[in-house]
């Protein structure tokens, strides 16, 4: 009888050791998860803080970006400005581009100079180019194209050809920029230095390219004004 009773007190304390150890690997299991739950959560937050800072970081940069461009855009229009003022100081003439695109089919080429840049512009001829180019010194020939607008991305504008506007009841006049490379299926009426300049006519809408009056077309215009 005490044999049993004595198995049975180590069958019980066995089973105690069993149960606490069950229950501090229980205890061991939840505190590492709870541990990993918090460092995963630091974690979370950690980087959720970093993305911020990232982005804030971002923000600044492209408010600093856009001062830059705007900077950058402000110098080209200044050094842009005293290159024309300098040109037309030099070679005595003005000549302005409008900034809408009109159609040539039914635009007054003279009513638009005048009413974008005053009654002292009208539009510019093939025989102005001609006349300015002929003077220029080769080194001025890249500066005079700059003057006139000409880049990449437009190369013709608008103009007259002895007084006339248009070449056919379809076709209008305009000067485009080719520098020495004229496409073969363009109509090149005439041409400056080998096709740097070409003066073509087709439809759509352009540019008018505007220059001011010389002091004799004014006074020829006050004449006439004068004798009607």
């Amino acid at each position: 009888m005490i044999d049993q009773l004595l198995f049975a007190c180590e069958l019980i304390k066995m089973t105690q050791s069993h149960l606490l150890v069950q229950l501090d690997t229980k205890k061991k299991m939840q505190y590492n998860e709870n541990y990993q739950n918090e460092k995963n959560t630091q974690n979370i937050t950690n980087i959720k803080k970093y993305i911020s800072y990232q982005i804030e970081q971002a923000v600044v940069m492209m408010k600093l970006v856009e001062e830059i461009q705007q900077n950058e855009e402000l110098l080209i229009q200044k050094e842009s400005q005293v290159f024309k003022e300098a040109f037309e100081n030099e070679f005595k003439i003005e000549l302005k581009l409008t900034k809408l695109a009109y159609d040539l089919s039914v635009a007054n080429y003279d009513d638009v100079c005048s009413k974008n840049f005053g009654s002292e512009f009208r539009v510019a001829e093939w025989a102005d180019l001609e006349d300015i180019f002929y003077e220029l010194e080769e080194s001025k020939i890249d500066n005079f194209i700059e003057y006139l607008g000409f880049n990449n991305q437009q190369n013709d504008f608008a103009i007259k050809y002895n007084g006339n506007h248009k070449y056919s009841q379809s076709r209008f006049y305009f000067v485009s920029w080719h520098n020495h490379k004229k496409p073969d299926f363009y109509l090149a009426h005439e041409n400056i230095d080998n096709y740097l300049l070409s003066l073509g006519s087709w439809v759509g809408s352009k540019r008018i390219l505007c220059i001011k009056k010389q002091n004799e077309e004014t006074q020829e215009n006050e004449i006439s004004i004068h004798e009607e």
